[in-house]
C-alpha cells in the first residue's frame, strides 16, 4: 500500500469520525497507553479508496491481548460516558473482545484482533490526519473470515475487488485456503435469494446490475481467484511469483525485500500453510538459490492443488482427504444457528 494514499471516508463515516475520533483517541489510549495504536478496517476504507459505495460504520482494530470490553465498556469509562452523551449505545460483545458504539443508523467497532495476514497495515491520510489503515487484502480475507453471515455489503465488496483490485483478491481468497473459500462460495450461492432481498440496503454509486444474482456472482468471482497454478522461483537475484487463476495469467510478482514479509503479507503464507507446507522453509530455500544468481531456478509448484516440488506428505494426505465440492447449504444452516446463538448469549 502507498504510505502517500489519501483517503476520503464517505459522507456519513466521515461525519461520525470527525465527531468521535479524539474521543475515540483517548479511549485508545486508557486501553493501550498510546492513542495511536490501533488500525482503520472494514468497509469504509474500502469505500473511501473506491468510492462504490456509502458506509455508515468506523472498524477500528486494537491489539489481541487487550481488553476493550473491559476498559471501554466498563461503567467508569470515560470512553463509554462521552460516547453515550452523543447518543449512543455502548455495548460489550463477542466476551469482551468487541465494543460497540451503536446508533440508530451508524456505528464504531473496537476490535481486540490481529489481521490476517499479519502485514500489510500502512499510513494513509484519512480525512486529512494520518491513520494507520488495514490493506485491502487485510479487510478482504476479514470478510472472507465472516463470509458464513451473508452480509451484502461484504458479497458486494468482494465482487467489487474483482475490477478494483484483483491483487489484493486473489491474495485474500488464497490466503484463507482453498477448501475455505469454495467453502464460502458455496454458501453464497445457497444464500443467494437471501443476498439479493438484503442488496436492496447497499447505497451503491453505481445501480447493481444484477441484484438477485449477487450471491451468485460473487461465489463465482471467488472460484476464479483460487489458484490453478503458483510457482515460486528464483531468476537474477530475484525471487519471483507467477501465479494463474480462473481469471488467467497473474501478473508476476517481484520480491526484492524480505522473503517472510513479503510472503505473509501476499497471502502466499497462508496459502502454503493450507497446503502443508511451511512457508518460511521455501522462504530460505529462496534466499539460498537468490544468493547463488544465476538462471531462473524454480524452487516451488503447486498445479490444481497437486505439488509438482516439494510435495510433502501432509499436502498429499490432505488432498487426497479433502472433499470434492464442500457441502454449502449445511454449513450455512450450521452458522445461522450459531449466530442465533451467540447473539441469545449476548
Amino acid at each position: 500500500m502507498n504510505q502517500s494514499e489519501e483517503l476520503v471516508l464517505p459522507d456519513t463515516a466521515s461525519e461520525l469520525w470527525q465527531t468521535t475520533r479524539d474521543i475515540t483517541r483517548r479511549g485508545i489510549k486508557e486501553l493501550t497507553g498510546r492513542s495511536s495504536s490501533y488500525a482503520i478496517g472494514g468497509g469504509t476504507i474500502l469505500a473511501a479508496r473506491w468510492k462504490h459505495r456509502s458506509s455508515d460504520d468506523i472498524d477500528i482494530v486494537v491489539a489481541e491481548d487487550t481488553a476493550p470490553g473491559a476498559v471501554l465498556g466498563g461503567s467508569q469509562s470515560r470512553f463509554k460516558q462521552e460516547i453515550e452523551e452523543l447518543g449512543a449505545i455502548v455495548r460489550r460483545k463477542a466476551r469482551g473482545r468487541l465494543v460497540s458504539a451503536e446508533w440508530t443508523d451508524r456505528k464504531i467497532d473496537v476490535w481486540a484482533t490481529t489481521p490476517i495476514p499479519r502485514i500489510g497495515a500502512g499510513t494513509a491520510a484519512v480525512d486529512g490526519r494520518l491513520e494507520r489503515v488495514l490493506s485491502t487484502t487485510q479487510i478482504l480475507r476479514g470478510k472472507l473470515e465472516r463470509g458464513e453471515d451473508c452480509l451484502a455489503r461484504d458479497v458486494y465488496d468482494l465482487l467489487q475487488a474483482k475490477t478494483r483490485d484483483r491483487k489484493s483478491l486473489v491474495a485474500a481468497a488464497n490466503d484463507a485456503g482453498r477448501h475455505w473459500t469454495l467453502t464460502i462460495a458455496g454458501i453464497w450461492e445457497a444464500a443467494n435469494t437471501r443476498i439479493g432481498n438484503r442488496a436492496a440496503t447497499l447505497n451503491t454509486t453505481a445501480a447493481l446490475e444484477r441484484p438477485r444474482q449477487l450471491g451468485n456472482d460473487a461465489a463465482e468471482t471467488l472460484r476464479k481467484a483460487i489458484y490453478t497454478r503458483l510457482e515460486i522461483g528464483v531468476e537474477r537475484n530475484r525471487i519471483v511469483v507467477k501465479a494463474t487463476t480462473g481469471f488467467g495469467d497473474e501478473e508476476p510478482i517481484i520480491i526484492t525485500g524480505s522473503t517472510n514479509a513479503a510472503f505473509e503479507q501476499l497471502g502466499l503464507s497462508g496459502y502454503l500453510a493450507n497446503q502443508g507446507h511451511r512457508a518460511q522453509k521455501i522462504g530460505k530455500e529462496a534466499e539460498k538459490a537468490r544468493k547463488k544468481g544465476g538462471e531462473y531456478t524454480p524452487i516451488y509448484a503447486e498445479e490444481e492443488s497437486r505439488s509438482t516440488l516439494q510435495t510433502s506428505p501432509a499436502a498429499r494426505l490432505a488432498a487426497r482427504g479433502a472433499p470434492a465440492r464442500p457441502q454449502p447449504l449445511r454449513a450455512w444452516r450450521q452458522a445461522q444457528k450459531q449466530a442465533a446463538e451467540r447473539k441469545r448469549r449476548r
